[in-house]
């Protein structure tokens, strides 16, 4: 887990905070990086200061889900930042579990030693592990809709996939026609695309 050091500089003491920035993991199915959540939690791979979580987002430029470390709000905030007029960039929440160390580590503990009765045939580290799911189990009734329709719902926001609803409809192609065109123009995972075709309900004159 990362923390932040005490180091001595100039006689005083200061926080230093060790630098850490991996790389997302990225996948089509959220199962599979709710999964990798759990498992950065059970390997330990999460910071432990103040604003720190660990959470599966999608992400709307590369139509995934998205599994990460943080220690700051910045991979959280789910807000649209226009970059220019054709795209939107923009990361959506999903789940998180926040991993500061009074939050995460010391709740983990407390409980742990609260019961320690019931450890006679589980070891400690397994015990952990059954919180953390339980944990991550708590997060995920504040999920209210499916993940994926979550992502779908914002993907019938973006720009590509409205110009393609557009044209399709001033062409007077079937709906049916669309799951398959956006997997293959965006790579945008078929249980997605097929979400975003079952609702298109768009007018064209509101589309731009």
């Amino acid at each position: 887990m990362i923390s932040a050091n005490m180091i001595e500089q100039n006689g005083s003491s200061v926080v230093k905070k060790e630098k850490y920035s991996p790389s997302p993991s990225q996948f089509q199915n959220f199962d599979d990086a709710l999964d990798e959540l759990t498992r950065k939690l059970y390997d330990r791979e999460y910071y432990n200061i103040p604003n720190s979580f660990v959470s599966v987002l999608y992400n709307l430029e590369l139509h995934r889900f998205q599994t990460i470390a943080s220690s700051s709000s910045f991979h959280d905030s789910g807000v649209y930042t226009r970059t220019d007029d054709r795209n939107l960039k923009s990361t959506i929440t999903i789940v998180r579990v926040k991993t500061n160390q009074k939050e995460f580590d010391d709740y983990i503990e407390s409980v742990i030693n609260k019961h320690t009765y019931t450890l006679e045939d589980l070891a400690k580290d397994e015990y952990r592990r059954l919180i953390i799911d339980y944990i991550v189990h708590l997060q995920m009734e504040k999920v209210f809709l499916n993940p994926l329709q979550i992502a779908a719902n914002h993907e019938i926001q973006t720009y590509d996939v409205r110009r393609l609803i557009s044209k399709l409809q001033y062409m007077q192609q079937k709906g049916d026609d669309i799951a398959p065109l956006l997997t293959a123009m965006y790579d945008i995972p078929p249980g997605i695309a097929r979400l975003v075709e079952r609702n298109m309900h768009v007018d064209p004159a509101e589309v731009f």
